[in-house]
């Protein structure tokens, strides 16, 4: 569930860069 988080952070991360 740990490993969702990050990667939904990450998907987010890239959508504002």
């Amino acid at each position: 569930m740990v490993y969702c988080f990050i990667y939904f952070c990450m998907c987010v991360l890239f959508r504002y860069m």
